[in-house]
């Protein structure tokens, strides 16, 4: 009995040791992607804004981001909802933290050139991670000939609804066994007779509702003078009591005339519970944490490209944050010019092998062991983790590459500048320095010539006509007495006209 309860222990101790080694196995690894790409964006966007390259700013940016992003590393959740995966914190919460998982906006990436999109939903149930993921692709429907046409689902069929044979129903002798087998691809299906022979077969949740419509049309023969209607109104997927989903496609329905025949007339939404209609993961998956939602996500989701959008509000939202930091010193964010696609796409065409993926997100941001956050260009895995948290960090290494003209920078190589032969260059001689006199004496002396020009000396006498009028001799000399008495006034004025014409003269030269 000793011996059967220590082989019992025994196989309980390995069962957790095993275990254990399953959860450290399962614990994801840092790649750095998103870290690179967010520094590279940055770097990108200041040098189109106008920074040099080697703006000492720059690397303080990428600090202070890093700065934020370790803050939001430390908790493991945001908003309600597990962001780890196996205990370790991941990009996604740093994500979810930055407030860019929103629901209507969340993480978007292309799967099969459609999007899908993770994103934080209010439930009934609380806060829970939303995953849209669009539904594989359908084979191409090929209505075949059928001989019977009489059947709902025959109609159906002649109309373009994609309706298959059930493989464990419909036999070779039935009329059913035309139609192609169901594929066996994520879907929406509804049986399309009573005995379940045929199937409807769509991932489009409109299309399904269209066609549950027409199947499920009790109107088959009309009474005369009687208007009745049967209208696709809707289709929502809503999970069910055993935790799975169904599909509640809602119809409108009325009646009108028909009252002398004692039909009353009416209008409602009828909603049609079809449980067990949904086969696989198809429409939005809602997961109370991340880890289960990676366990779920299809490969196609983790493997999607980053739209330039999400890379675009996750650079934008550290940006916005570490410039509200005290003490910041880096680039000046500017509100009115946020980073948004337009500045992040052209990189992520230029760099598709550097463009972060959904499944880089679900990566730690942070070297095993510590809970820093490098931004930088060139943080690699085993990449020194730097401060403890709470500290100032200064400028990463190998961000400030201005070396030369940065003061008191410690590096083991220094830079070393070879001047050749120039400072055997001899002391050059000066000129003596001219006095203040031989300055002017250029301006002074100008036109020595017209300095002397004296305004010519010559001797004038007034008319005076006279004229002699039967016997008087008449003299007029009225005027010269005249401009006698104004002789220094007139003189005055005439040299101020003078000199104002040759002042005329030599400014229109």
């Amino acid at each position: 009995m000793a011996r059967f309860r220590k082989l019992i222990l025994m196989l309980c101790l390995g069962a957790m040791l095993v275990n254990q080694q399953a959860q450290a196995q399962a614990l994801p690894v840092a790649n750095f992607v998103v870290n690179r790409a967010v520094s590279n964006v940055v770097t990108r966007v200041a040098a189109a804004r106008g920074f040099a390259a080697n703006d000492p700013r720059i690397a303080a940016t990428l600090t202070s981001m890093g700065t934020v992003s370790t803050g939001l590393n430390v908790a493991s959740t945001a908003v309600g909802v597990g962001m780890a995966i196996g205990g370790a914190p991941v990009w996604m919460g740093i994500a979810a933290g930055l407030g860019v998982v929103a629901l209507g906006l969340g993480i978007s990436a292309m799967v099969n050139g459609k999007p899908a999109q993770l994103s934080i939903a209010s439930t009934d149930t609380g806060n829970k991670l939303k995953v849209e993921v669009p539904g594989e692709a359908m084979p191409a429907y090929v209505p075949p000939m059928l001989v019977d046409q009489t059947p709902l689902w025959a109609k159906a069929v002649a109309q373009g609804a994609p309706i298959y044979r059930d493989p464990n129903n419909c036999y070779a002798n039935d009329a059913c066994y035309a139609l192609p087998l169901r594929p066996d691809v994520p879907s929406y299906r509804y049986a399309a007779d009573y005995y379940g022979k045929t199937v409807l077969v769509t991932n489009d949740l409109n299309t399904f509702g269209r066609w549950v419509t027409f199947l499920t049309n009790p109107i088959i023969n009309p009474t005369p003078g009687v208007t009745y209607t049967w209208q696709f109104a809707g289709a929502q997927q809503v999970p069910n009591s055993n935790g799975g989903s169904r599909v509640a496609v809602y119809i409108y329905e009325a009646r009108s005339g028909g009252d002398d025949q004692g039909l009353s007339s009416y209008s409602r939404t009828t909603t049609k519970n079809l449980d067990g209609s949904v086969y696989g993961d198809i429409g939005p998956q809602f997961y109370s944490d991340l880890d289960s939602a990676v366990k779920s996500m299809p490969q196609t989701v983790g493997s999607a490209k980053l739209s330039g959008d999400s890379l675009a509000r996750i650079v934008d939202a550290q940006w916005r944050q570490a410039a509200g930091q005290p003490g910041y010193e880096g680039l000046p964010y500017s509100y009115s010019q946020p980073i948004t696609a337009m500045d992040v796409q052209p990189w992520i065409d230029a760099n598709p092998s550097s463009a972060p993926t959904v499944g880089d997100l679900m990566t730690p941001a942070n070297s095993p062991g510590s809970q820093i956050v490098i931004i930088s260009p060139t943080v690699t895995p085993g990449t020194n983790p730097g401060p403890d948290p709470g500290t100032n960090p200064g400028p990463i290494p190998g961000n400030n590459v201005n070396v030369v003209n940065t003061p008191n920078v410690n590096v083991t190589n220094k830079v070393q500048v070879d001047l050749g032969e120039a400072p055997n260059v001899g002391t050059p001689g000066l000129e003596s320095t001219p006095t203040a006199r031989s300055i002017l004496d250029p301006l002074l002396n100008l036109m020595p010539d017209l300095k002397a020009f004296t305004t010519p000396q010559h001797q004038g006498e007034c008319p005076k006509p006279s004229v002699d009028v039967f016997s008087w001799h008449v003299t007029f000399d009225s005027h010269c007495q005249l401009a006698e008495s104004t002789r220094q006034m007139l003189y005055q004025t005439m040299m101020v006209c003078w000199a104002l014409g040759a002042l005329l003269i030599i400014l229109m030269a």
